[in-house]
């Protein structure tokens, strides 16, 4: 396992993704993994990181999140902005459930 988990949050953003994702594969610092996290893009983001990781990428909401125990951490920055109060405690339960004992959550409502 890495040691280091980047989270690529992925919303419209084709304009500068492939930058980005090179910037993190050109690292001096290899043991990372890169997480992409597309959060309803309706532009070519979620065809760029599919391409640049040479594997299909799951396009996925925050709301349809069904992992157990999976991840070290969540960034969720202005994600659930659209999501009704019912809707983020739900999303808020599942992502506790989808992360490691001692895992991080970070949510931002700008």
């Amino acid at each position: 396992m890495a040691k280091v988990n980047i989270v690529v949050p992925i919303y419209n953003v084709e304009a500068y993704l492939e930058r980005n994702l090179e910037s993190l594969r050109t690292q001096t610092y290899q043991d990372i993994r890169v997480l992409c996290v597309n959060d309803g893009s309706t532009d070519r983001s979620l065809e760029i990181a599919s391409e640049y990781a040479g594997i299909e990428v799951k396009h996925m909401l925050f709301d349809q999140l069904e992992e157990v125990n999976k991840y070290d951490g969540i960034w969720a920055c202005a994600a659930i902005l659209h999501l009704t109060l019912d809707e983020i405690e739900d999303v808020i339960r599942k992502m506790i459930i989808a992360t490691k004992n001692n895992g991080i959550i970070y949510i931002s409502f700008k």
